[in-house]
């Protein structure tokens, strides 16, 4: 069931962070998309995009996890992996409207992230995009 949860500009906190780590996502908020003329991750959000979770539908491999702040992490996580009770838990937490329709951005392709920058996010989700 769909909850209406209003957008706020919080930041997740440090323990926020750790939990979304541990649970295999990667921090991509603001990271420069290659081939597109689109911005940065999270650019192009709209309220209803907040708290919510977005399957890809190419390739069903990747999660996409819109918190109610507006940060975008994403993980490699299969439908059936994604329903384990512990990512549930995370997505419960963080993604309290439940399914959104935002199609992932790089679904087509054009919206692949720099290597480089996605790398040191996984090292330190805060780190800055060059």
């Amino acid at each position: 069931m769909r909850r209406d949860v209003v957008p706020s500009t919080t930041r997740t906190t440090p323990e926020e962070r750790q939990t979304l780590r541990q649970a295999g996502f990667v921090h991509v908020t603001r990271l420069t998309r290659h081939a597109s003329t689109a911005g940065p991750m999270g650019s192009e959000l709209y309220p209803a995009d907040y708290g919510t979770f977005t399957p890809t539908t190419t390739s069903g491999e990747t999660q996409m996890l819109i918190t109610t702040g507006g940060e975008v992490w994403i993980g490699c996580h299969s439908d059936s992996n994604f329903l384990s009770e512990p990512i549930q838990k995370v997505v419960e937490r963080f993604c309290p409207n439940g399914r959104g329709n935002r199609p992932a951005p790089w679904d087509n392709g054009s919206g692949l992230l720099n290597a480089l920058d996605l790398l040191r996010r996984v090292a330190d989700p805060d780190s800055a995009p060059r």
